[in-house]
């Protein structure tokens, strides 16, 4: 299988590529396209996925393209004009009184978790020890933390996008914008006792996608440098893994080679051990529910409190497990996005979901992707939607996409029926 897998692979990656125009762009379709054949089209080099998954994954890989080209040419007019709205937010509408205020309040925001429902500021000298399960055994405490902790998470998560804007408006400097990044990380680590590696990985990321189109004379060094990074970051990567289930092993307990080698089959291994168990239970999700919590998503749940259709992965995680959330051996498990649509719409129908998610790409490429002026922002968009969506599915990715740059689409619209007036089309 691992020629079907290369040959359908390149081609497909030819043909997105054709159709995409601009360096930002192309950069963000590569990475999402790279992405989705690694963690969902590589279990069909492995002699034990079914005929049913492969015929699958192909039909739902030629279903994407042919979505994204689609939908890519639906949202050009979009894509102008927001591009057009960028241009005048950075250059007219942020400044600088606006930038700091923006830049002053996130980091308020930030603090708040460390002053209340506990006083964990001095937690900052003395930072807690990183323990998974006791971080899951007490999410449920900071998701029933009150109505004050929601809105305030609220406002957190809607001027996250202006924040980045405004970071990368008003330092010039990669090294101030990595210091104030990882600050904030660092916080966000102190107040919850815990942060994933994905998590480091959409902190640093944004900023190399900036460095990265800032400054096409270093690439040759970025690239020599992440080489020479690599090593380092795999052996980092797998003893966190251990670390954070309170492995008690060292840095100098893992190899080079055992690192990658931990590492790729942990992450080329979702289909296998969840996705392929996920089709073969045969059961489904309520599509009733499923589409109210999609479209309730931009309300905020302190108001109409949860939606059932966001336990997706939950569901999932009891289906494959076969225990309940919350039992002795439970834990979300990933099984990919192909097995994720034959959960959604069934065997037959499970293309359906190969078609809106290419249409969200296609909108987020159009919108996020023809501006230069934003692009730490676009860094994020694209390190959520390569990593956050191929490897957790909808329930993981839309909240973000929808949710998280709502501020964005409010922006939007507001030029769009003359409240903001764009002030210079040059």
């Amino acid at each position: 299988m691992l020629h079907i897998f290369l040959i359908s692979s390149a081609l497909f990656v030819f043909i997105i590529y054709k159709k995409t125009r601009g360096e930002l762009v192309n950069s963000f379709v590569m990475l999402f396209f790279v992405s989705f054949v690694f963690y969902n089209g590589w279990a069909i080099t492995d002699e034990k996925v079914t005929a049913y998954y492969v015929s699958a994954y192909l039909i739902f890989l030629c279903v994407f393209v042919l979505s994204f080209i689609f939908f890519y040419k639906i949202f050009y007019k979009v894509g102008r004009s927001s591009n057009l709205y960028f241009n005048d937010l950075v250059e007219n509408k942020l400044k600088k009184k606006i930038l700091v205020s923006i830049l002053l309040i996130y980091f308020s925001v930030s603090l708040f978790p460390l002053i209340y429902p506990d006083f964990k500021v001095l937690n900052l000298l003395s930072p807690p020890e990183i323990d998974l399960r006791e971080h899951f055994s007490k999410r449920s405490d900071v998701i029933n933390g009150g109505v004050l902790i929601s809105i305030v998470s609220f406002i957190n998560i809607l001027i996250f996008p202006l924040f980045l804007i405004c970071l990368q408006r008003y330092y010039k400097k990669i090294s101030i914008i990595v210091f104030l990044l990882m600050v904030i990380f660092y916080i966000e680590f102190v107040a919850t006792g815990y942060k994933s590696r994905g998590q480091l990985l959409a902190t640093l990321f944004p900023v190399l996608f900036l460095y990265w189109h800032e400054n096409p004379s270093k690439r040759l060094y970025i690239v020599i440098l992440s080489a020479l990074a690599a090593p380092f970051v795999f052996i980092l990567f797998a003893f966190y893994t251990d670390y954070r289930l309170g492995g008690g092993l060292s840095l100098s307990d893992y190899s080079l080679l055992e690192s990658i080698s931990y590492i790729f089959e942990s992450e080329t291994s979702f289909v296998l051990n969840a996705g392929l168990p996920l089709i073969e239970s045969g059961k489904h999700v309520d599509l009733a529910m499923y589409f109210k919590w999609i479209v309730t998503l931009p309300i905020p749940k302190f108001i109409i409190g949860s939606i059932s259709g966001a336990r997706l992965n939950s569901e999932i995680s009891e289906i494959v497990l076969g225990v309940n959330e919350g039992g002795i051996g439970y834990y979300i498990v990933l099984p990919g996005l192909v097995a994720e649509s034959v959960y959604v719409y069934g065997s037959y129908f499970f293309w359906l979901h190969a078609i809106s998610i290419g249409a969200v790409i296609a909108f987020m490429a159009r919108v996020f992707f023809n501006n230069r002026k934003i692009i730490l922002l676009s860094g994020y968009v694209a390190f959520v939607s390569l990593y956050n969506f191929n490897r957790a599915g909808m329930a993981a990715f839309l909240p973000i996409a929808i949710n998280g740059f709502i501020v964005i689409y409010i922006i939007y619209f507001l030029y769009r029926f003359g409240v903001l007036k764009v002030e210079n089309r040059t």
